[in-house]
């Protein structure tokens, strides 16, 4: 999934996954998503807090069509809430709750055209730039992006699922 939000300063759209069902019905006009271990940078939540309003686009990994969700986020700490969105029977520290304004189904068409769930389209890791390469170009880093690609591996290794989220 994908959460977008805003601020006086811009709009950030940033990934949130987690296994299948993470994003949780609450009631008929809520859902929520545990926060998980992440970048760190807090900006969605900064966002939520200063402009409240939210739009998610919900990926399913060989559906072409996606589910558009438009609302009002809250960040919280409710044990009902953290128990609902709770992951391998760990509760997060927070989740996040979208009262839904709008939702609808958004058709295949660039999914599709992108061939994004059709492994034939996709480049080799020879043909394409890594994460750890754009790091090392970004940042101008004194080092080889074998180097950055070895961090940020143990790092993932290391917080992808940390009780609680954290």
């Amino acid at each position: 999934m994908v959460i977008a939000t805003t601020s006086a300063t811009g709009t950030d759209a940033s990934p949130r996954g987690g296994p299948p069902g993470f994003v949780k019905l609450i009631d008929p006009h809520h859902v929520a998503f545990a926060d998980l271990s992440g970048n760190n940078r807090l900006d969605s939540y900064g966002n939520i807090i200063e402009h409240p309003h939210v739009g998610m686009l919900c990926l399913v990994p060989g559906v072409g069509e996606t589910l558009r969700i438009n609302g009002r986020a809250a960040i919280t700490t409710d044990p009902d809430v953290l128990a609902a969105t709770a992951i391998d029977g760990v509760n997060p520290k927070v989740a996040v709750v979208v009262e839904v304004e709008e939702c609808y189904i958004h058709c295949a068409k660039a999914l599709r055209r992108s061939g994004v769930w059709d492994p034939a389209t996709w480049l080799t890791p020879e043909e394409r730039t890594s994460g750890a390469e754009v790091i090392v170009g970004q940042f101008q880093l004194d080092v080889t992006a074998d180097v950055v690609e070895a961090d940020l591996e143990e790092g993932y290794q290391a917080t992808l699922w940390v009780e609680g989220g954290r």
